[in-house]
């Protein structure tokens, strides 16, 4: 079966986009789709590039209800039975940035 690790929407010291505001949809687009190129970047540093993830884990953009709308978070999901896709998303999870790389600030004009 599959799990999730729960990894926000952006980093956590930055503040991103919220549900209800004005091109929230376009922004929070943007906003996920660096913060996984930029947790990606992260295993890569750590010794777990891309192409040596097992199978059953990824790094996904996960849609949740919420009262004013829809919002999305980045996720790592992995299959439970399997230690290495474990490892891997608890791994990231503590190892989670606090700020925007350069790369990310470059895809996000900031």
């Amino acid at each position: 079966m599959y799990d999730y690790v729960y990894l926000g929407s952006s980093p956590c010291d930055v503040d991103c986009a919220q549900v209800g505001s004005p091109n929230y949809s376009e922004r929070e687009r943007k906003e996920i789709r660096a913060y996984i190129g930029q947790l990606k970047r992260t295993l890569a540093t750590l010794g777990h590039a891309e192409d040596t993830w097992p199978d059953s884990f990824a790094i996904v953009r996960k849609s949740e209800s919420h009262d004013f709308g829809s919002y999305a978070e980045v996720c790592a999901k992995f299959r439970d039975d399997d230690e290495a896709a474990c490892n891997l998303a608890y791994l990231l999870e503590g190892k989670c940035p606090a700020e925007w790389d350069e790369i990310a600030k470059a895809e996000l004009g900031l």
